[in-house]
């Protein structure tokens, strides 16, 4: 048997994936001009061609509108137009167009469909729509097949709503979604009374490829299926077969029945209802009865087939929709043939807001539920109320104590929760509650401590401040920003260096040969960061003076590389008693030793083993036994 379905498989394959040939007749122009107002009102089977090409918009002498309306005035034989040798029918919402307007079938039949092959993913009467209406139609005698995936009988795929129409035609597809209703059904969507007896049939044996339903191959999110069933059987060589639902993908299923035959040769993933359901799916008053055996049975949903057959399942689904079923006897319920409450009568949906009320048969209506008019025994036209809340919107405010915030048309200044109604303030044209929680704090000032450089302002809140002191800005009651501003002199220092005669010393970017006492400004030399005025007293010796034989380098630069890596005093091994110390610009002692040997422990640039920036340093060379200190700075490069 395997072997058999695996040869027409391939067989299938192979036939599917020839040129898709399209269908051969001659549109004609149906009388109306395709709007709410004015539908086109379709009587043949070249109207129908018409009405496709203005969807499509495949056809250069006929203007493309994917919303157009339509309506049936007659029962429409396709087989003029598609069949083998004459090609295959071309879906309405094809290719890269969709459906998206209003198609009423006045409960005609198209029969004679014919499809074979296609070369984009949507194949069926109706190829895609979105957020489209196809009602009271029949697809009756035909034969739809693809290698493309979401094939259906009467839409490939789509979201929007599907009532009132029935499938005799036979679907067969080797890719996934495959629904003798619809293909895929996106999410948001809803069918409701629509019922198939066509062979369902797929013939892939890829798991990847699922989705084969009675009704829908696939049905997304809250999309809601209620008051159909499939007597046809759904035959399956992928995953997720059911009588219903191939996948059902957090759907509802409600008030629906299966009594065709359902099975898969994988055994993976099927069900007499449905083959797969997601967390979300909801079941409700729905069942089966069929052959099908497998490890996804849903035994809570088979009924046996007496229980159809004698009315049992009849009197659960008129339970919850009794206007819309009959027992036909000794067999299942059906729907009701003297009777139609879909196309007989209107039924509308009305979203309606708290509060507001509509005139409905001679009452104004204002609370939620479905309300039927007149007093027939067969029914009248039906509205169903929604009620619809108003939206509601909650937010907090802080402001200071003496603000103001508007709210609505108030001024508040106290702290409290206050509410505003807004008309037609929601996204739906509802009223929106708003509700504000006001809270009132102190005020809060900043207290901000500056330092500044004599001779130097700051900003502050617009001002400018150069004397110390405490300032407290703005002219709020309740006080303001307060600057403590403190002010830092110069600073100063004074070195002593002794040089001898013919030598020069480098001081505030002078080269000085002469005695006498300089000053030079170091940026930012003080401590505090500000200024530092170096007054320099310079001594020039005879070279044969006491201790001038000492000269001390003015540079060098510790960078490991063996090159003036310490800083050298030339000469001070004749006065091993001297005693050396070195000072960073603020004063802090960096280094002292005595007996300084320029070989053992002269100074590498470091204090506590962490090196000491570049930067000029200043230093002391005091000889006790000659009485004699020699002060100068040097200069430290990296």
């Amino acid at each position: 048997m395997r072997k058999l379905v695996f040869f027409f498989s391939l067989v299938f394959n192979f036939l599917s994936y020839t040129l898709y040939a399209q269908s051969t007749g001659t549109p004609a122009k149906p009388s109306g001009s395709g709007t709410e107002e004015s539908p086109y009102h379709i009587t043949t089977a070249d109207e129908l061609l018409y009405f496709a090409a203005v969807v499509n918009g495949n056809v250069s002498s006929i203007a493309q509108n994917q919303g157009a309306y339509a309506v049936l005035d007659d029962d429409i034989d396709l087989s003029g137009v598609c069949g083998a040798g004459k090609g295959s029918w071309t879906p309405i919402g094809y290719g890269k167009s969709k459906f998206t307007g209003v198609f009423d079938g006045h409960n005609h039949t198209i029969s004679n469909i014919y499809i074979s092959g296609g070369n984009v993913p949507g194949m069926g009467l109706f190829g895609k729509m979105t957020n489209a209406e196809i009602k009271n139609v029949t697809l009756g005698s035909g034969s739809i097949s693809s290698y493309e995936e979401c094939v259906g009988g009467i839409v490939g795929i789509g979201t929007g709503k599907i009532v009132n129409c029935h499938n005799y035609a036979d679907v067969t597809s080797s890719n996934k979604f495959n629904g003798g209703i619809i293909g895929y059904m996106g999410k948001d969507s809803y069918i409701e009374r629509c019922h198939n007896e066509g062979k369902i049939n797929s013939t892939t044996s890829d798991k990847s490829l699922f989705g084969v339903g009675g009704i829908a191959g696939a049905a997304s999110a809250n999309t809601i299926i209620t008051d159909c069933y499939n007597i046809g059987s759904i035959t399956g060589m992928s995953s997720r077969v059911g009588g219903v639902v191939g996948s059902a993908e957090d759907c509802i299923i409600t008030n629906c029945f299966s009594y065709g035959d359902v099975e898969s040769t994988v055994d993976d993933y099927g069900g007499g209802l449905y083959g797969y359901s997601y967390s979300k799916t909801k079941v409700e008053n729905s069942y089966y009865y069929n052959r099908w055996t497998s490890s996804n049975e849903q035994p809570e949903l088979k009924l046996s087939k007496s229980a159809f057959n004698n009315g049992e399942v009849f009197d659960l689904l008129s339970a919850k929709s009794p206007k819309v079923w009959q027992q036909k006897s000794g067999k299942y319920p059906i729907y009701v043939d003297d009777v139609d409450p879909i196309t007989t009568y209107k039924k509308e949906y009305t979203d309606l807001c708290e509060g507001d009320g509509i005139e409905f048969d001679g009452q104004i209506l204002r609370e939620a539920g479905t309300y039927i008019a007149g007093n027939s025994p067969s029914g009248g036209d039906t509205l169903v109320i929604n009620v619809i809340k108003p939206s509601t919107y909650a937010f907090e405010k802080t402001i200071v104590d003496g603000e103001a915030y508007v709210f609505g048309i108030e001024i508040l200044t106290e702290a409290g929760v206050y509410t505003e109604t807004i008309k037609g303030g929601s996204a739906n044209g509802c009223d929106s509650i708003v509700t504000l929680t006001l809270e009132v704090v102190p005020p809060v000032f900043d207290k901000v401590n500056e330092s500044i450089c004599e001779g130097d302002s700051i900003e502050f809140d617009g001002q400018y401040f150069r004397v110390a002191g405490t300032y407290i800005v703005g002219n709020s009651p309740f006080g303001g920003d307060t600057l403590v501003l403190s002010v830092s002199k110069q600073g100063k220092s004074e070195i002593e260096m002794t040089i001898v005669k013919g030598d020069e010393y480098l001081f505030g970017g002078q080269s000085l040969t002469e005695a006498g006492v300089y000053t030079d400004v170091v940026e930012g030399g003080a401590e505090s960061g500000c200024d530092s005025i170096v007054t320099l007293h310079l001594n020039v010796v005879e070279k044969d003076s006491v201790g001038s034989t000492i000269q001390p380098f003015v540079f060098f630069s510790p960078n490991d590389d063996g090159i003036e890596d310490t800083w050298t005093i030339k000469n001070i091994e004749s006065y091993p008693e001297a005693k050396v110390y070195v000072y960073n610009r603020w004063g802090k002692l960096l280094f002292e030793t005595e007996g300084y040997q320029n070989e053992t422990n002269a100074w590498d640039g470091t204090y506590k083993n962490t090196k000491c920036p570049s930067a000029d340093y200043w230093y002391i060379i005091d000889i006790e036994s000659l009485d004699m200190q020699l002060k100068g700075h040097l200069t430290l490069v990296r």
